[in-house]
């Protein structure tokens, strides 16, 4: 079970992982489906999980739309905080969290996606290029 994993069935998107903490997407058709999954790697049971999404860097004018089944969001255009109360065994992971990305024109924003001591600094690019 991986701790963080993030991923997209849209066909066309590259995605690159530069170190630990920096990935990203490039991707010419929009908006498009992420689905964050988290796996309880700790050894043993967790009650509960609560991850951040703070957009930055918006040459892209990008925003994101954050829901699934089991969780519970709220937040802002740059500010988004979501929580889960379904309790995880050790090497489960919680439900899906579904996401959508969204930009008003061509350009990349950056996500800072934070869970617990883990921080990941995601690029998701709209390449409007031919």
């Amino acid at each position: 079970m991986e701790l963080f994993s993030l991923d997209t069935d849209v066909q066309g998107v590259r995605k690159w992982t530069s170190d630990d903490a920096h990935m990203g997407f490039v991707y010419r058709k929009q908006p498009i489906d992420f689905r964050l999954k988290l796996g309880n790697t700790t050894g043993r049971r967790q009650d509960k999980a609560d991850v951040s999404f703070k957009l930055e860097y918006l040459d892209g004018e990008g925003d994101i739309i954050i829901q699934g089944e089991g969780w519970t969001c709220q937040g802002d255009a740059f500010v988004n905080t979501c929580k889960s109360d379904v309790p995880v065994e050790t090497g489960a992971a919680w439900p899906d969290l579904p996401f959508t990305m969204h930009h008003s024109k061509g350009g990349q924003t950056q996500v800072t996606i934070t869970w617990g001591n883990v921080t990941k600094y995601v690029v998701f690019r709209w390449d409007t290029s031919t």
